[in-house]
């Protein structure tokens, strides 16, 4: 059960096409789509004709097709699309639209009205409810009641569930389970709820959009309980496990200043580096600009080691001394299994990372009881018990507590967040460790150390971030923070950096009293996946209020 290394690929959208052409007269903009493995259909109905325009997905080519008769819903399954009108039903060719079967429907049909057919099964959209007739005799089977009123739109999902759309759900799809007659789970949907209008049947996890009042096609990708819009920059783990989103291209400067408090020989100086590659981020090209050596331990952290000069009292040296463009990215976590604590194991190296320190004090009373409230042997349910504890701790300026003083005043600031779950988790025998990073806040032009989250170790996956005080504080594995992370840690404090919560030191503490070292990590420029310049940041820390907002 060891680490998958995250290999990301871009999620492809076959279904994005572009219109030249005008959409006939009397397209309905809100209704009537239809989709099969190879066309896409749009219907324009007259007065006692429709006219049905084809559209290929390979080459983009159409054709129109006039059917003699009014169309109230259509379907496509069995290589067939399924034309009902007021009392018929009708097979036909998906391409010639030769008829192959007709079959007479018992129930009036007066207006528009999705189908789904499936099997042995024909499901029928009516207001507010959703009919199940057999088929080829039309029994009605089942009668399922749609929850908070009427709805206008019915399609096919995975594994022959159907998704129910309601304007009055705003864009939100509700999945019914025909097979249990049961309800499931709400989707959200990242687009305007009448977009939603405009979709055809799920399939291989795309929910293809076609905007014919607009000219244009996208899909958006179902990844947990959300759907996504599928563009550039959204791209999936090789165990499609995590999702990243949203890229945002970074350009960094690093400048080291150094001011000597008397005279100090020349000496090495330590810059932490931010990691080549995380689930969140990755370095596309980096430069040094000062000689200087970069190491980097099996962790992926690194430091820049430089020779400062000799330097007179109250001299001061400044450089750049190293640039970088990188993207930072929104993540979605969604686990495949889980499995029971009592059987975890990891990778031998990562035994620092279950350590004891008087900092979590696992043994402490507190912590203890702590666990074992929350205590499930389910892995994937005791690691969404403490990440709920976590995001429901109010937020208030820290005092570098210990784990147990927070666990008893039950509140805190980001370090006291990332403290007490790294206990809890450690108290379980679960690697976690401290990730020192950058948070956003309104009008960034330098990126420094302003925030704590935590990484816990996901058997198969790797490291995944559990960050209680940035959107969107639902799962464990999920952030649309874009942290710019500097240290991963197993302690509080960096083993190569002296004088707590910095990003810069001297070799020695007794270099460190003599004189006074910082460094500032640049804004150079920033853009978004559209190559859009980003001008600032919206409200990322605000280190005295529980509100707390990213980009």
């Amino acid at each position: 059960m060891y680490a998958v290394e995250f290999t990301f690929e871009a999620v492809a959208d076959p279904y994005s096409l572009s219109w030249e052409e005008e959409p006939p007269k009397g397209t309905n903009f809100f209704a009537s789509r239809l989709r099969t493995t190879t066309h896409f259909y749009a219907l324009s109905p007259q007065k006692n004709q429709s006219v049905i325009t084809l559209k290929s997905l390979r080459n983009g080519e159409t054709q129109s097709i006039t059917w003699n008769g009014k169309l109230f819903a259509w379907s496509f399954y069995g290589e067939s699309v399924w034309l009902l009108e007021s009392n018929t039903l009708t097979a036909v060719d998906p391409i010639s639209f030769a008829i192959k079967q007709s079959l007479p429907f018992p129930i009036s049909i007066k207006k528009w009205s999705d189908i789904v057919i499936e099997k042995d099964r024909l499901y029928l959209l009516s207001d507010a409810k959703v009919l199940a007739l057999s088929l080829p005799n039309f029994q009605q089977i089942a009668e399922y009641e749609i929850p908070q009123g009427k709805a206008q739109r019915m399609l096919r999902g995975p594994n022959g569930n159907l998704y129910i759309i309601s304007t009055f759900w705003g864009a939100i799809l509700r999945e019914l389970d025909p097979k249990t007659m049961e309800w499931k789970k709400s989707i959200s949907a990242k687009t305007h709820h009448h977009d939603l209008m405009k979709a055809t049947d799920i399939a291989d996890g795309l929910l293809p959009i076609f905007d014919l009042e607009n000219k244009k096609s996208f899909s958006l990708y179902l990844f947990g309980d959300q759907f996504l819009k599928v563009s550039n920059g959204l791209s999936l783990s090789k165990s499609k496990e995590m999702l990243r989103i949203s890229p945002k291209k970074t350009k960094l400067s690093a400048v080291l200043n150094i001011k000597a408090k008397q005279n100090v020989s020349a000496q090495t100086i330590r810059i932490l580096l931010p990691p080549k590659q995380t689930y969140s981020q990755e370095i596309i090209e980096e430069s040094l600009l000062y000689p200087g050596k970069i190491e980097e331990d099996e962790d992926g952290n690194r430091v820049l080691f430089i020779t400062m000069p000799a330097l007179t009292k109250d001299q001061v040296w400044e450089k750049e001394i190293w640039t970088a463009d990188l993207y930072r990215y929104q993540v979605r976590f969604k686990p495949s299994y889980s499995f029971p604590i009592s059987e975890i194991s990891f990778p031998s190296h990562l035994n620092e990372y279950i350590k004891d320190h008087p900092t979590y004090d696992l043994n402490h009373e507190q912590v203890l009881a702590k666990k074992i409230e929350l205590f499930d042997n389910d892995f994937v349910i005791y690691l969404k018990n403490v990440y709920a504890y976590a995001v429901g701790m109010p937020y208030a300026k820290g005092k570098f507590d210990p784990a147990p003083l927070v666990i008893q005043k039950y509140k805190g600031g980001c370090t006291e967040h990332s403290y007490v779950q790294i206990a809890l988790l450690r108290a379980a025998g679960i690697p976690a460790r401290l990730v020192w990073n950058f948070l956003p806040w309104n009008g960034a032009t330098e990126f420094e150390l302003n925030h704590k989250f935590v990484e816990v170790w996901f058997p198969n996956y790797g490291w995944i971030p559990l960050e209680p005080l940035a959107p969107p504080r639902k799962n464990p594995g999920d952030t649309d923070a874009r942290h710019l992370v500097w240290a991963r840690l197993a302690t509080p404090y960096h083993p190569l950096i002296h004088g707590g919560d910095r990003l810069v030191s001297p070799e020695s503490a007794k270099a460190q009293k003599q004189m006074q070292t910082n460094v500032r990590f640049r804004l150079v420029e920033a853009e978004n996946e559209e190559g859009e310049p980003i001008s600032n940041f919206r409200n990322g820390v605000k280190e005295d209020s529980e509100d707390r907002r990213v980009e």
